[in-house]
């Protein structure tokens, strides 16, 4: 008998599936969060919104260095740490 196994896919590695199984161009989509996270970063944002998305901004040592930590549902809290305790009841998991 062998003993059970349990596979864990990281995020890296999803990605990197998605984009070149399917062919998604990640990069393109790294611009346009670039895009959309510059201007809210030069006024200092930590947080901030646009259509049905929140963006989760995180400063480094130097102030000229911002990272965008993750994206979200607007409903979402960007504190929880629980990622599966953001998820809506109705996710498929």
């Amino acid at each position: 008998m062998t003993a059970q196994v349990t596979v864990y896919v990281s995020d890296h590695a999803m990605l990197r599936y998605i984009e070149r199984r399917y062919g998604v161009d990640v990069e393109k989509i790294r611009r346009e969060i670039t895009s959309k996270a510059l201007p809210a970063a030069k006024m200092g944002a930590a947080v901030f919104g646009i259509d049905d998305l929140k963006f989760v901004l995180s400063r480094g040592d130097h102030d000229n260095v911002v990272t965008v930590k993750t994206v979200m549902e607007r409903w979402m809290k960007p504190d929880n740490k629980g990622a599966k305790k953001n998820r809506r009841k109705d996710s498929p998991l």
